[in-house]
């Protein structure tokens, strides 16, 4: 497990007991908020990004935050104030974990989150999710999406920087108010079939034509439409797939290096290099050395 540097405003955490299935490349960050944290920002006392095998799962009567969660890959079924839904790549969840709360992973999963409170996140509570649900499908991704990394490579410095945490979380906020509710939903458009064709079929090779064929459009207008709603091409989505799958094999298996990308669709091993330190910052020899590293530590 990958912790933050311990300072007077950051410390390491272990994972509670509860959080069973949690793969040893996962990374959470607990921060202290100061006194003026509280009293005039936003503040995250829990940061994290998870790797998850489908024995992930969290059940608790009260937590005294706000959680919002951002899918990467796979499907996390949650249970809150009387609804039950499956969220999905891509998808956010948002709820108040003062109230009953059950959620767990039915697939390998993987997502980034944060336990806030302070500033105005209640009103933003109160009104996205009158507007949305506790379930919601932003139409343009890219600006959360980047505050989210923002926000986990924040919480992973060492001299963390409260004015900086509230800020990405007030644009992650203002970017999903600003977009209409009506503006996107995976479940009513041939996207949804498209990514779900691709989270099935990610090994696989396949071309803009093959995805096109899937719902029955012409490629042309199929990776315009895929990139309006996604903010990515097909060929980089099914890349980013790859690259999560590949992660949690290094984390998680002894297998070469060669047979994870193979397993993992890419066509030779010098590709599967290239593509997984473009994508993640290390080699995967790198990358499971660090992981095996901070584990033993």
């Amino acid at each position: 497990m990958e912790f933050a540097k311990p300072n007077p405003m950051s410390t390491a955490c272990s994972l509670p007991e509860s959080d069973t299935g949690v793969l040893p490349s996962s990374q959470m960050y607990l921060h202290l908020p100061s006194a003026f944290a509280k009293k005039a920002l936003y503040y995250a006392p829990y940061v994290g990004h998870f790797f998850c095998t489908p024995a992930y799962a969290i059940s608790r009567d009260n937590y005294d935050y706000y959680l919002l969660l951002l899918v990467d890959t796979g499907e996390l079924q949650v249970q809150f104030n009387g609804q039950t839904f499956v969220a999905h790549a891509r998808d956010i969840v948002f709820i108040d974990c003062k109230k009953p709360h059950v959620y767990r992973a039915l697939t390998p999963l993987s997502f980034r989150y944060f336990h806030f409170e302070g500033s105005s996140s209640e009103a933003f509570y109160e009104i996205l999710t009158e507007r949305y649900g506790y379930l919601m499908h932003p139409a343009k991704q890219i600006a959360i999406e980047s505050a989210m990394n923002t926000l986990v490579g924040l919480a992973y410095d060492g001299q963390l920087n409260e004015h900086k945490i509230s800020a990405q979380i007030h644009i992650i906020l203002s970017e999903l108010a600003a977009q209409s509710a009506s503006a996107y939903n995976p479940q009513d458009t041939v996207i949804a079939q498209a990514i779900s064709y691709l989270e099935q079929h990610f090994t696989e090779v396949l071309t803009v034509e093959d995805l096109a064929e899937v719902v029955n459009l012409s490629p042309f207008y199929f990776s315009r439409l895929f990139r309006k709603f996604t903010n990515m091409s097909p060929h980089a989505y099914q890349v980013h797939l790859r690259v999560t799958l590949a992660r949690q094999l290094l984390a998680s298996t002894g297998q070469a290096v060669e047979r994870i990308g193979e397993a993992c669709g890419f066509n030779s091993t010098q590709h599967f290099i290239r593509s997984f330190k473009q994508h993640v910052g290390n080699t995967p020899r790198e990358y499971r050395q660090r992981t095996l590293h901070t584990e033993n530590t």
